[in-house]
Parts: C-alpha cells; sequence; structure tokens
C-alpha cells in the first residue's frame, strides 16, 4: 500500500468512528423518545459496525496487504450496503435522520482510494442502490419522499465513491512527480560533478580528435537527456499524447548516425514500411534498443557493417538488426548486461518482445516485435 492510499484510510477510520459514535447517541435519544425503532437490531448493528470498523483500522496499521485486497474492499462495501438497508427496518416509521448517519458512504469512499474512480463510483451506486431497493420493497406508498431520498442517496454515494478515487490518483501523481523531480535534480548533480566534468576534460587535454567528437557527443547527449521533458520518466513521458511525435523513421536514422559515428560502424537501414503514427514510447524504446544492438555488434561481431530491416503488418511494428560477424552461442553465453537492460528490459516495458538467433561463424540476428496498441 503506498503512502497516500494508507493515509487517507486513516482519515476514513476517524471519519467511522467519529460516525459510530453520532449513531450511538442519536439511537439513544430515540430509544428514550418516541421515535419508532426497533432497539435491538439497532443496538446490534451499531455493535457491529464498531467491531468492523475498528478491525478495518487494525488491518490498514498491521495488515495492509489484506486490507487493500479486493474481498476485503468487497466485504467492506457489501457491509455499507447491508447497513443502509437495514434504515427502513430498524426505522419502521418517520424519522429525521438514517440509521448509522453517511456511515455507508465510507464503504464506497475506501472502495475508490484503492481500487479507482471507477469502482468507486460502481460500488457507491450498489450501496446506495441496495438502499433504495429496501426502502421499495417495505413502502406501500409508491414513489413518496423517503422513497425519493434513497434514490437521491445512490447518486450521493457513487459521487463520493469516484471522487476518492479520484483524489487518491491525483495524490499519487502528484507525490510521483515530486520524487522524480528530486531524482532529476539529483542525478543532474551527479552527472554535471562528476561524468560531464571528466568529458569536458578529455575535451581540453585530449590531442585525440576521434576521442575529442566522441566526448563531445557524449556530453551533448547528456546534457540532452538531463534537460529532456522525458528523462527520469517524468510527468510528460508517461501520457504518450504530451511527448514530441517523431517518426521511427526519423528517430532511427538519427541513432543510426550518432552510432556509427561513435563506434565507427556502417549501418544499412530499410523500412518496407512504418505507420503513419507510432507511440512515443514504443519509438523511444526501439530505438534505444536498435543502438544498444548495433553497438554490441561493433563491440563484439568482429564486423564493421550491421543491417536494420523495419516492417510493419498493420498490427505488429518488427524491427531486426543483423550482423555477419562471428556470432555465440545464445545456450552457453551468458547475455550481458546491454542485452538484459538496453534491449530485452525495454521491449517489454512497452509490452514488446525480444529473441536473439546466432551461431558461432553465422553473424547473429537480434528480432525486436511490439504490438502497436501494446502501449495504450
Amino acid at each position: 500500500m503506498d503512502e497516500q492510499a494508507r493515509s487517507l484510510l486513516g482519515v476514513v477510520a476517524v471519519l467511522r468512528a467519529a460516525l459510530i459514535i453520532w449513531a450511538s447517541i442519536v439511537v439513544v435519544i430515540d430509544i428514550t423518545g418516541t421515535t419508532d425503532l426497533n432497539s435491538a437490531l439497532a443496538v446490534g448493528a451499531l455493535f457491529g459496525l464498531a467491531s468492523w470498523s475498528a478491525m478495518s483500522l487494525w488491518m490498514v496499521r498491521s495488515r495492509p496487504v489484506v486490507a487493500t485486497s479486493v474481498p476485503f474492499v468487497v466485504l467492506d462495501a457489501v457491509i455499507a450496503a447491508t447497513t443502509i438497508a437495514l434504515d427502513p427496518v430498524i426505522y419502521p416509521g418517520p424519522h429525521p435522520q438514517s440509521f448509522a448517519s453517511a456511515w455507508p458512504l465510507s464503504g464506497a469512499v475506501v472502495t475508490g482510494i484503492v481500487l479507482g474512480r471507477r469502482a468507486g463510483a460502481i460500488s457507491g451506486l450498489a450501496i446506495g442502490a441496495a438502499g433504495a431497493i429496501s426502502v421499495a420493497l417495505v413502502e406501500d406508498g409508491g414513489l413518496n419522499g423517503r422513497l425519493m431520498g434513497a434514490l437521491g442517496t445512490v447518486v450521493l454515494i457513487g459521487v463520493a465513491g469516484a471522487l476518492a478515487g479520484l483524489v487518491t490518483s491525483r495524490l499519487r501523481e502528484a507525490e510521483l512527480t515530486r520524487a522524480r523531480a528530486q531524482l532529476r535534480e539529483e542525478v543532474s548533480r551527479t552527472l554535471h560533478d562528476g561524468v560531464l566534468q571528466t568529458l569536458a576534460v578529455i575535451q581540453r587535454r585530449s590531442s585525440d580528435t576521434e576521442l575529442i567528437g566522441l566526448a563531445r557527443d557524449q556530453e551533448a547527449e547528456l546534457r540532452d537527456f538531463i534537460n529532456s521533458p522525458g528523462s527520469f520518466g517524468d510527468a510528460r513521458s508517461s501520457h504518450g499524447d504530451e511527448m514530441e511525435q517523431i517518426p521511427l523513421s526519423v528517430s532511427l536514422r538519427r541513432a543510426i548516425r550518432s552510432t556509427e559515428h561513435r563506434h565507427a560502424i556502417t549501418c544499412d537501414l530499410v523500412i518496407v514500411d512504418e505507420p503513419e503514427r507510432v507511440d512515443p514510447r514504443i519509438v523511444s524504446a526501439l530505438t534505444g534498443a536498435v543502438a544498444e544492438s548495433m553497438t554490441n555488434a561493433a563491440k563484439h561481431s568482429g564486423t564493421q557493417r550491421v543491417s536494420v530491416f523495419v516492417d510493419w503488418d498493420g498490427t505488429e511494428l518488427m524491427c531486426e538488426v543483423r550482423d555477419v560477424g562471428v556470432g555465440f552461442d545464445p545456450q552457453s553465453t551468458e547475455r550481458g548486461v546491454g542485452i538484459d537492460r538496453s534491449i530485452t528490459a525495454r521491449m517489454e516495458e512497452i509490452g514488446g518482445r525480444v529473441s536473439i538467433e546466432s551461431s558461432p561463424g553465422h553473424g547473429t540476428l537480434v528480432i525486436m516485435s511490439v504490438p502497436l496498441g501494446a502501449v495504450g
């Protein structure tokens, strides 16, 4: 359970305690007064609600995994629905306030906090509907004032559940944005004080023009990465339509030129077909994976030429990187960090997959594919 959910559920627990106390005061007043009510059922129901509220609070603090599990949340909503359905049974006659006050509303709020605004709205409508159905079954007067009030409660609790989910999601996004901003600052400071300074020293003191050019390119790329909106997975990178829309072919050509220059390797790019619009996260992942595949070929294949092939069959985008170098045995060779993190992990993050075909003396083929609907 994240800290936002824990805090909000703690607030709900306090609210429930206050509502139980208020409902108990109302029941005591009604018992000693002239209001028609089933006192035994009212006292028993209040005891049950108080016990459940206390147990829920203990679960949130001691067993958060259980407290946020779907069965527990559903049971909480069922108890809330049962409570609101008992109102016309506990109070057969006219009464100024419903039984347990707003306690049933907390069931929809908990659902919204844990499962999201849509589930919260559905839970709230179901809880409110339980009360409306109960009133309709007890009342014989048709669409009277009491039934109209119950129908209004359906809308109220449904909206409360949806709002609880919306507020929770906004709080999570705000906390995530703050954490990412802090991470950006820490990493930027580390890179500036370490790597960027080292690259600057290399450019000033080295007499190797190729090394100077490489250091200059690396410095520029690092600065672009630090200053780019999508670095460190910030808020913009979580929504594809807010990221810069760069065609896949353009992004690949940029990466290929940079990799060719950095590793003195030549690449033949063949694009059979590509969609008009590709999610920026797919473009970024594929581009990075292709660049890493080219880098691996330059370092380990023994050849200075690779080919990149791109095609699209209408639903799935495929990209191949092939070299005709020394190859290796995938079964006996341990996969390096570059393959696992920079190729496989990138593709898995966007719902894609990677397969590597190679054998000694016959080169290596890296096949990457991703359904265009994989990233929502």
